[in-house]
């Protein structure tokens, strides 16, 4: 699934750091490369989608308040 490389580099990270440890690793090389290749921010990313989440918490609670009236 991953190729030479992603054997290679992922056999040799559970080795040295464990299972979980790798897997965190290379998560983050994910999201490092992703960034890097897309321009995205995650902190503007996280800020929209905690702006998002706020917004349906507030609609969830007008409406619950709406219909407890």
């Amino acid at each position: 699934p991953g190729g030479m490389l992603g054997g290679g580099l992922g056999g040799s990270l559970s080795t040295t750091i464990g299972f979980a440890g790798a897997t965190l690793v290379l998560l983050a090389l994910i999201a490092i490369g992703l960034s890097l290749f897309t321009g995205m921010s995650w902190v503007a990313f996280l800020e929209g989608f905690g702006a998002k989440v706020e917004w349906g918490y507030r609609i969830g609670q007008k409406k619950w308040q709406d219909w407890r009236r």
